[in-house]
């Protein structure tokens, strides 16, 4: 590699080596697997069971509610407090997603890093590795390990409820859509990468709502993957020009961001260097060798069922 001494390439090959070690364990765990397969682990198995639940007891408090209320609830009211959920949901996975691809990183293993370190890379992870959702599982490496994050605002939505802070059906609503979609980011996050593709009724649907706005479309997702300084929300996009690209570019001009972090640094590290398996590219996430003969292995074999 260039521009290592001897000493720093026999620590680069031993990082490798061990980074290797780490990736095939960790490829193992996630791989795409039947449920009960995944639930048949005890760690993965206490997750489903505070994480899985989420939504419907998100939706026993609106029904609650719903029925102590003075008067009838109303569908508009519900439809709005969808659409301020929806968008709520879209503006914290666009935050959540700037804050942890402008964490540096330094030259560690994972298992090593910080909690927060650790999240960071599993997200500038995904810029090396774009398709990774076509080999990992959504339920262990989606909902249950992503989709956790969710939890701690569905604790604050239960604990808001049961100190009769929260007594209006549409609030709770707007909770329960920002809880539920929120737990589900990686799928709708999988859904612009176009996972499901070899499923033409399903990737139909999923392109009508793209075409509706409902949804993250795959064109401006993938945008977030050559550009590195812009939409970063992952469930349907409405707050991308809205807000964060707005304030990304705010943050990256006065400072806020470290310039090795900047987009055009990214483009560099991303797609120049990448293409050259150069440093630092190779340093951060060296199992890409694995996933391009993987992805290789994967296309050609496509192109022999097609012959």
């Amino acid at each position: 590699m260039c521009g290592l001494t001897a000493a720093e390439q026999e620590h680069m090959e031993e990082f490798e080596a061990t980074q290797a070690a780490h990736f095939t364990k960790m490829q193992y765990r996630v791989r795409k697997k039947p449920i009960l397969e995944t639930l048949s682990h005890p760690f993965s198995l206490l997750r489903a069971a505070l994480i899985l639940p989420m939504p419907w007891e998100s939706l026993y408090i609106v029904v609650q509610l719903s029925r102590s209320s003075s008067s009838p609830p109303q569908p508009m009211g519900f439809l709005v407090a969808f659409l301020v959920g929806y968008f709520l949901v879209d503006l914290a996975t666009g935050l959540v997603h700037v804050w942890f691809d402008t964490i540096p990183l330094s030259m560690n293993t994972p298992n090593k890093m910080s909690v927060l370190e650790l999240a960071a890379w599993g997200f500038q992870r995904h810029h090396a590795v774009q398709q990774n959702w076509h080999f990992d599982d959504i339920l262990e490496s989606g909902i249950l390990t992503t989709g956790a994050m969710a939890f701690p605002f569905f604790l604050v939505y239960v604990t808001l409820y049961g100190c009769g802070i929260i007594t209006s059906p549409y609030t709770a609503f707007a909770w329960t859509v920002f809880v539920t979609c929120g737990m589900h980011v990686q799928v709708f996050h999988a859904a612009a990468h176009n996972i499901w593709k070899k499923h033409p009724h399903v990737q139909a649907c999923l392109n009508q709502l793209m075409a509706l706005g409902l949804i993250v479309d795959a064109k401006a997702h993938h945008l977030h993957h050559t550009r590195f300084d812009c939409n970063f929300s992952m469930v349907n996009g409405w707050s991308n020009d809205l807000v964060v690209n707005p304030l990304y570019q705010y943050l990256e001009k006065n400072g806020y961001i470290e310039p090795s972090m900047h987009g055009h640094v990214q483009r560099q590290v991303y797609i120049q260097e990448r293409a050259k398996l150069k440093e630092p590219y190779c340093r951060m996430f060296p199992e890409y060798r694995t996933y391009q003969e993987r992805i290789m292995t994967q296309q050609q074999s496509e192109k022999e069922e097609r012959k």
